[in-house]
């Protein structure tokens, strides 16, 4: 989407310019907010059905928060932004070149881009150790190995 609006926003050729917005709208609505959803949904039973949980660890948070901020871009300005500047494109006089939806629809398209970089990262290298739900949760888990020694449990012999 960077590459494609960068290509369009320099062309001046108004049919390859209504035929670009065009792809991008399509990509939008059939890859990139499904896609979207699905980053989301496969991230949370990710996390409840693993031991990194959804809450329990502070880099999980983060990439949680930079998720849906990437995913709030997506929604609330890109998509308005890619129908926008299809409208221009379509519209009775095509701009050349230049128009400021063009410009706001690379920028969010690359600020979403690093959301979901730093992101990734996030995932590689695991930062900042558990939040307190995190902690709580440890704790909770070895007062229960405690309580399960080899003689607790067993009838007395």
């Amino acid at each position: 989407m960077i590459v494609l609006g960068m290509t369009l926003r320099q062309s001046q050729d108004p049919a390859f310019v209504r035929t670009g917005y065009q792809i991008m709208v399509l990509i939008d609505d059939v890859i990139v907010i499904p896609t979207a959803l699905l980053t989301l949904l496969s991230g949370i039973v990710s996390g409840l059905s693993s031991n990194w949980g959804v809450l329990k660890h502070h880099w999980v948070v983060a990439k949680l928060g930079l998720v849906l901020l990437a995913m709030a871009n997506g929604f609330f300005f890109l998509h308005e932004w890619t129908g926008r500047a299809l409208a221009e494109a379509t519209g009775p006089a095509v701009p050349a070149t230049g128009h400021a939806v063009r410009t706001l629809l690379i920028a969010g398209n690359l600020a979403a881009f690093i959301l979901l970089v730093v992101a990734t990262i996030l995932s590689i290298y695991k930062p900042w150790g558990r939040t307190p739900r995190g902690r709580r949760a440890d704790a909770h888990r070895q007062r229960r190995r405690v309580g399960q020694e080899p003689t607790a449990g067993r009838p007395d012999r």
